[in-house]
């Protein structure tokens, strides 16, 4: 009897075999951060300080933007 090597058994466990070992390799990086093995990526901390400085001028826009509609709305503005 004929039993293809890389029918889709195959090719479905090779593909989990390496979500595995990339999700392992992550939690590694993850635990050596954390535990102050690996120093922290530079790219990570631009990527929050960019992150928090968009979302406060976001926040200020709204609240301003609320101010205004608010005065508008009792007609002060």
């Amino acid at each position: 009897m004929y039993t293809p090597r890389y029918g889709m058994h195959y090719v479905a466990q090779r593909t989990s075999q390496t979500r595995l070992a990339a999700l392992r390799q992550q939690q590694e990086t993850t635990m050596g951060r954390s535990r102050g093995v690996a120093p922290p990526s530079l790219h990570d901390e631009e990527a929050g300080a960019l992150w928090r400085m968009l979302t406060t001028v976001g926040v200020v826009f709204v609240v301003l933007l609320g101010g205004v509609v608010a005065m508008w709305a009792a007609g002060l503005a």
